[in-house]
């Protein structure tokens, strides 16, 4: 029985062999390779080389494969890691706009403080000026006056290195929004009506705004 089988097998060898050597192939190299000129021991050869080659193809497949395998996960961390970049830039942006904003907030509040307490100095100042005027009025010395006058052009000075300035009022027509009339007093001359005829009490301004009213007369 063994024997029979071994004849069926070596008998199909035979015929694979025999069909083998009535075709043409074209080697790797691109040349025609004709197998009815091989013995059996070449196309044994052949058939080996064939082997190798295709396991070779399969290495260098793997290899391949590997490789393609290793791009990807460089390109997929590539990715995510951009992605993170992308987050901390917008974070960084969010951060950065949040900083500038309490910057601006606390630029605005400091120099919010730094004009109420200038302004502040200011009117206390205002104060003595008023005591100072009136000291004024009641001295008759002309030496004493001189340098009086001179104490107030310092006074002044000051002010306006401050940026304060003296609302001018006098002889101008009266204009409430602007000055208090603490006293209407009648006038003779028609142009002198409803126009501030004497100044009792000096007003100033600040960039714009009054810090202190004038107090004013009135004519009527």
């Amino acid at each position: 029985m063994e024997e029979k089988e071994k004849s069926t097998v070596q008998s199909e060898q035979e015929d694979v062999v025999a069909e083998v050597k009535q075709t043409e192939v074209s080697s790797e190299h691109g040349e025609t390779v004709n197998f009815k000129k091989m013995g059996k021991s070449g196309l044994v050869e052949f058939c080996e080389a064939l082997v190798k080659e295709n396991d070779a193809l399969i290495s260098a497949n793997k290899e391949l494969s590997d490789k393609y395998d290793d791009l990807s996960a460089k390109v997929t961390d590539n990715e995510a890691a951009k992605r993170d970049a992308d987050e901390y830039k917008n974070r960084l942006i969010t951060m950065k706009g949040d900083f500038d904003r309490y910057k601006a907030r606390n630029q605005a509040a400091i120099e919010e403080a730094t004009a109420v307490g200038k302004n502040h100095a200011i009117e206390k100042v205002f104060t003595v000026l008023d005591t100072f005027d009136r000291a004024k009025e009641t001295v008759k010395d002309e030496a004493t006056l001189s340098v009086l006058a001179l104490i107030n052009k310092q006074f002044d000075k000051v002010l306006a290195d401050l940026g304060v300035e003296e609302i001018q009022v006098l002889d101008e027509e009266f204009d409430p929004t602007i000055a208090n009339a603490v006293l209407k007093q009648k006038v003779k001359d028609k142009k002198k009506k409803n126009t501030v005829i004497a100044v009792v009490s000096k007003g100033y301004k600040l960039n714009g705004k009054i810090l202190k009213y004038p107090q004013v007369v009135v004519g009527q």
